[in-house]
């Protein structure tokens, strides 16, 4: 639980952060900004991720004490990669990138490195179940982006500023966990060529596929995002990355919270009982994070107006709304695909069918060239993520990922809610009316769930309360 409550705060505190930065920075400066951040974090997924992944599938307490090379192979690997990420970058940045972008592309170059060292700090701590750290970590990034980030914003309107305040965070947060996780150094000859071999081997072909894939799902709404900067401008580009940057961190805050604790359970699962519990574990896992992100996406459509109301800044109002409601189904379809549906894919090593996935959802996007207004964007992506999750949970015939009578009762309970918010709609938007919207959802969701024991989360929640309870 204290993972859980540490994650979604930190949720909490980036939509926080984005929202403040939206508004000092306004909506063509802000749509430089997330053009940036999203071209750090796609670069970020290509060179870096492949340490997250590697640390959270093959990392442990017992790895760390029994075969240190591992660890020793990793961090080589990421001094490696950001060394060539700098010099190519910066070379890239000089010669190529025209005057005005180059203090941005410096920033988000910045970006890309320090977020990929915290990604792979926050792993190493998950995988060792060192939750006080985890906590620690996320608690000083969230606390240093709120003063240096929306300090940023606030004094100087600029984007590069901005985005370079929020790599500050980031170095800030690493300096405050770096002992903890440090190692004890391999001794001479613990590490042999054969060694690195064989661990290259194995991460890059559990990983190869996912980074892939994950690169493929962020460049749709890079791509998206240049492509309507171009097409309309850098404010139209503004809205559209509000719209995404609110929907998408509500629902992937749900489904990553869930992913921080489950799939950690079902690796060691595997390693401890076998493939065959791992399977179970995966199974009940999905119905989870399914009965968590089909009530919230439904909520979210239905009180889209009241977000918008008191959170989108008044300058993106109109266009926030039209965007967010067209690419909310996407953001479900990419939170079930990526925390729920791929993780049987990441159990059994098997993890190709996740860029054939990718792949189709970077086919079907190119729609979106073709497009005639911004709206029509959001359109393509949502088909195009929509597609993805398809492909996931029919590879090779459907998914045993949950029961036939789990599933009809996430659907049941959610309908129920939708009934009960359905004539709230027509509330006038504003803080009092989104607290009763959403506490009516909550109240109805949650009485189907103490009723019934949705995907199991009755007996979740008592257990944790009882734990907490004796502690």
């Amino acid at each position: 639980m204290k993972i859980l409550a540490a994650f979604l705060s930190h949720a909490l505190f980036s939509l926080v952060v984005g929202l403040a930065a939206a508004a000092f920075l306004g909506p063509e400066q802000f749509g430089r900004f997330a053009l940036g951040l999203a071209a750090a974090g796609f670069v970020q997924i290509l060179a870096f991720d492949w340490l997250r992944l590697s640390a959270t599938r093959f990392y442990s307490q017992s790895v760390r004490e029994q075969r240190p090379q591992m660890r020793a192979v990793l961090n080589a690997g990421f001094a490696w990669a950001a060394g060539v990420i700098a010099g190519v970058g910066a070379l890239a940045i000089a010669l190529l990138a025209p005057d005005d972008l180059r203090a941005l592309g410096l920033a988000a170059l910045a970006m890309t490195v320090l977020n990929g060292l915290f990604d792979f700090y926050a792993a190493l701590a998950r995988a060792r179940f060192l939750d006080d750290v985890y906590v620690r970590l996320l608690l000083v990034k969230n606390l240093a982006s709120l003063v240096l980030v929306v300090g940023a914003a606030y004094y100087t309107q600029s984007a590069a500023a901005t985005l370079f305040a929020a790599a500050g965070a980031l170095a800030i947060s690493l300096v405050a966990a770096r002992r903890t996780l440090r190692d004890p150094p391999v001794q001479q000859g613990e590490l042999s060529r054969e060694d690195v071999q064989e661990i290259a081997r194995d991460c890059a072909r559990y990983c190869a596929p996912i980074v892939l894939a994950a690169s493929l799902y962020l460049a749709v709404p890079l791509l998206d995002r240049l492509w309507v900067a171009h097409r309309w401008g850098y404010a139209q580009s503004g809205y559209f990355s509000l719209a995404f940057d609110i929907g998408w961190r509500v629902l992937a805050a749900f489904g990553a919270a869930l992913d921080v604790l489950l799939f950690q359970i079902a690796v060691r699962t595997n390693e401890k009982q076998g493939a065959t519990h791992a399977r179970v574990q995966v199974a009940r896992n999905f119905g989870v994070v399914f009965a968590v992100l089909a009530p919230a996406a439904l909520g979210l459509w239905l009180v889209a107006p009241g977000l918008q109301s008191v959170f989108a800044p008044a300058a993106f109002h109109g266009p926030f709304l039209e965007f967010f409601t067209l690419l909310l189904p996407g953001f479900f379809c990419l939170a079930l695909a990526s925390f729920g549906a791929q993780a049987r894919f990441q159990i059994e090593t098997q993890t190709a069918p996740l860029l054939v996935a990718a792949l189709v959802a970077f086919a079907v996007n190119a729609i979106a060239l073709g497009a005639p207004a911004p709206n029509y964007v959001g359109i393509a992506q949502s088909l195009a993520f929509a597609c993805a999750l398809a492909i996931l949970l029919f590879w090779r015939g459907p998914s045993a990922l949950m029961s036939a009578t789990d599933f009809a009762k996430v659907a049941a309970a959610t309908l129920l809610m939708g009934l009960a918010l359905w004539p709230l709609r027509s509330m006038e938007p504003g803080v009092a009316a989104l607290v009763v919207q959403m506490a009516t959802g909550l109240a109805v969701y949650g009485a189907c769930v103490a009723s019934f024991d949705i995907a199991g989360l009755r007996a979740t929640f008592v257990q944790a309360v009882k734990r907490a309870l004796r502690a």
